[in-house]
Order: C-alpha cells, then structure tokens, then sequence
C-alpha cells in the first residue's frame, strides 16, 4: 500500500490477476503513482494492489502508453528512451529480471492528513454542481473519493427541478382524419375586417393540411368544428378518429360532444405546449408569412384575417420534406396545384364587373386591391377600398408590381407633400391642404347643400384662414352615400368669396 498515493480507493469489481501457474489473485485497491528512479518522473497510472503477489510488476505496454516512451532491452542492462532518441533511464539485469529500484524507496513522503470524502460530499461542496459538472472536476483535478455513488439530493429537486427533454416523435398517421390537431390563436389586439379576434386551425396528421376560421369568441369553436366535420368527412368519406387539443376552456365543453359521437380525444398535459408541437409550428409558419404578406403590401394591420388565410392557401401548396417533397394539396386532391393560378397579395388588380354596373356607359373596371382567394369559387377576391366591398371574379388582370395603397396614386391628395388639417365628419375621413397659390387647383364642383355641412362648418375659424393667398384642397372617402369632396369644394368657394368680398369691398 505505500506505493500507491492517497486518492486510491478499494476495488470492488471481479477482476483478477492471472500469474504464471494460472491462479488468479484477488485485487483490493487501485490507484495511481510517480515513479522516479532517475531525474525524470514516469507516471504509473491503474496500479493494483494484489496482497497475494510477492514481487512488484509493471507491465511494459501500459508503462510506454503512459509515457509516450519505448524500451530497449540489452543483455546486462535496459533503456527508456522517448521517440527522438533521449535517454531517460538506464536499468539494471538482477537474477534473470530486468528491475527498477523499489518502488517505496522512490515514492516522496506523504502526510496522512487527507480524508476521502463521498460524492454527496463534494456535491454539497461545489454548490450542488450537476454530476456531469461533479464528474469532470474530480477527475481533473484529482479529488479523493471514497465512492463514486451519488443518490438523489432532494434539495436540487426541491431548487433545480426541470421539464425532461421531449424526444422526435417519429408517429405519423396512415389514413386521413385518424388525428385530427386542434388550435386556437389569438386573441388579436385589432379586429379584423370581419370582427375577428381569433383563429381556430385544424391540421390533418396524415396529410398536413390545414383548414382555418377566424372566430369573434373562442367559444365559437364548438360550432365551427361541427361544420368542419361535415365538410372533411363528406371529402375524405371516413370518420374522424381521433382528435387532440389542449385543455382550455374552449375545448372542455366539447368533451361531452366528442364523446357522444365516438371521437377519442387526446389532451395534452397542463403547460406542456411542446405536446402541441406539430399545430404550433404551423401557428408560427401562417403568422409569419401573414406578416410578410402584410408588409410587403403595406395594408393595415386590420387586414390580417385575409393574409393569414392567403398564408394557408399557399402554404397548403408548398412541396415539404414531410411528405416526401410533396404539398398537402397534392395529397388531398390527387394532382399537383396550379402555381399559375397564385398572384401577389396586395397588388393591383382590375377585375371584370359589367355585370355589375347600373348602365352602360359606366367603366367596366377599375383599380381594385388583390386580397386573396375565394375558398367557395375558383376565383379571386378583390377590394374596393374607396366602397368598402370585396368582388369575386375568375377574370382579372393583375399587375403585380403595383401596389395600391403604398403607392402615391393611392393617397387622395393633389398635392401629396403639402401639410393637412383633419375636418371630423362622422363616417367620411377627409383632410385640407394648405399650399400657396397657383400650385394646385381644385376641380369644380356642383353645388350641393346639406345639414351635415353647416353643422360641421361650425368646427372651422374663419380668422385662422383668412391671411393666407389662396386655399387648395384634399378629399377622400370611405364609406358615404353623398359627394362629401363636390360639399367640400363648393364651401371653400364660398368662404374665400365671401372673405375676398369682405376684404376689398
């Protein structure tokens, strides 16, 4: 035992040490020492303790691989050189064995002072380190231990408890509708065009198609998977199996539904949206390119209903790796989609509307914004922005570097980089330029009294306009059944007469 250094420790495996007759001795400790017969110290690392053995071996292959050394054996005498040629030791021949000196006799004294603490001991140390940290700084720097055993510590459960880590789950459904994914996203802080604040998505496991409906109040959900039910079931011609959903408070009405019906639904655990995995990336996937779609067009925000829905509509078609290069379309429907049929959103667009002019000498078209696709028609859904109505139609022309409302023809002024002041008419949005003279003219209008003029012109002070040479104007409407700009113009008129009138009589 002297020849072995403090951090040793007792040997509790089965292995033996087989000797010449065959017999195999019995190990009780393993360890490590510095030998130093000459200048240069060898490292002798794994050294057993064999109480049976009476002389000290080392073996020669162990010793160089230790050393980064080779031996060289001679008649009376041996070497240890390193791979350049350097000698480090000369050994001696004695009684048909090569030896070293005693290993005890090379050994520096040691002080016995040092206990061997446990591994619960040097966790407590080392501030509860993990046993991965544990393990590496004890063999680093060779801490003692009396036993590499390291039980539950019920103060890190109680401090540095953590969610296990999910595995890829490699399940994937065989049939349409076996598993149904249900999701709610929302709430929105705008309302969309259409009042909605939230959208419910369904995703099918087996072809990753996604059908989604914007809802004014999560609990519409109930309603609306029953007529995705019937319309999915009638499409595929089989039942939904199974569908699985968090359990919010939006679902737990529909258990006793679910389960009246037949279906099976799976709930994922409280707090775990990881379980929600495959629906939640798809929340992230339509919500980005329903921004990206948003801000390339420049719509306002209240259009996300209709960007989100163009985001399924195309991701839909995406060819993934899921399926093998293939679109969820192209699953579903048994044909590759047509790419041609897809234009930009929010672009400008002249769809065909003679049939719905009131005589025939109105135009046949004008400028619309392209705001997605009809999913009831084979055909294309267009704004007018200045009325406030969407048009479907098969025949439009596009023009996809054009966009309406970012563009400067969009915006109603004349003079677009002249100052406005706002006039609050109740369901118009109106602005006045103030330029100087002879840079823009209005247009003339026919003169047309009303109550909703005369009570808003009260708003206005006529001292506040009358030093300046000459007024020009801007007006735009978005919901009106009047000519607000033809009331606006011919009020102006008036005014500055009269204050002309009143100037220089």
């Amino acid at each position: 035992m002297a020849n072995l250094n403090l951090r040793s420790e007792d040997y509790n495996g089965s292995d033996q040490v087989l000797v010449g007759n065959g017999a195999g001795l019995q190990i009780s400790h393993i360890g490590s020492s510095i030998l130093t017969p000459s200048k240069t110290p060898f490292v002798l690392k794994q050294l057993l303790i064999v109480p049976e053995i009476q002389k000290n071996l080392i073996s020669v292959q162990q010793f160089c691989s230790d050393n980064l050394v080779f031996f060289e054996f001679h008649d009376h005498f041996f070497l240890i050189k390193d791979y350049s040629g350097k000698i480090f030791h000369r050994g001696t021949f004695k009684d048909g064995l090569y030896s070293f000196s005693s290993l005890s006799d090379t050994l520096p004294p040691h002080a016995l002072t040092i206990v061997r603490a446990s591994y619960q001991i040097w966790h407590n140390r080392l501030g509860h380190a993990s046993f991965l940290i544990l393990q590496k700084s004890i063999s680093a720097f060779t801490l003692p231990v009396a036993n590499k055993r390291l039980p539950i510590c019920f103060d890190c459960q109680l401090a540095k408890n953590s969610q296990l880590s999910f595995k890829t789950s490699n399940h994937k459904s065989i049939n349409p509708l076996d598993i149904v994914h249900i999701d709610v996203w929302g709430p929105t802080p705008i309302l969309s065009t259409s009042s909605a604040r939230y959208y419910v998505c369904f995703l099918d496991d087996c072809t990753k198609f996604i059908w989604l409906f914007p809802i004014k109040l999560k609990s519409d959900v109930e309603k609306v998977f029953l007529l995705f039910k019937t319309s999915v079931e009638r499409k595929f011609n089989r039942t939904i199996k199974n569908i699985q959903f968090d359990w919010g408070g939006e679902y737990r009405r529909m258990s006793t539904l679910l389960t009246q019906i037949g279906i099976h639904h799976h709930r994922a655990c409280p707090y775990t949206h990881q379980e929600m995995g495959v629906v939640e990336h798809r929340h992230k996937q339509i919500v980005e390119v329903g921004l990206f779609l948003l801000s390339h067009s420049k719509l306002p925000q209240q259009f996300w209903e209709d960007a989100f829905l163009t985001a399924t509509y195309i991701i839909n078609r995406l060819p993934t790796s899921i399926l093998n290069q293939k679109s969820p379309y192209e699953i579903v429907y048994r044909h590759t989609p047509d790419y041609h049929f897809l234009k930009v959103f929010g672009c400008a667009c002249w769809p065909y509307l003679r049939p719905y002019k009131k005589h025939k000498i109105d135009f046949i078209s004008k400028k619309y914004i392209f705001i997605g696709y009809s999913l009831d028609h084979h055909g294309y859904k267009c704004l007018d922005l200045a009325m406030g109505k969407v048009y479907v139609s098969r025949h439009v022309i596009f023009y996809e570097h054009n966009f309406p409302y970012k563009s400067p023809d969009h915006q109603p002024s004349i003079c677009p980089d002249t100052p406005s002041i706002i006039v609050p008419f109740s369901n118009i949005v109106s602005s006045l330029s103030l330029t100087p003279a002879g840079t823009c003219e209005p247009s003339p209008s026919p003169h047309i009294d009303s109550p909703l003029l005369q009570l808003q012109s009260r708003h206005l002070n006529p001292q506040q306009i009358l030093p300046l040479p000459s007024l020009s104007y801007q007006f735009h409407t978005l919901q009106t059944q009047s000519q607000p700009s033809q009331i606006l113009t011919r009020w102006l008129q008036d005014q500055k007469s009269h204050f002309q009138t009143k100037k220089n009589p």
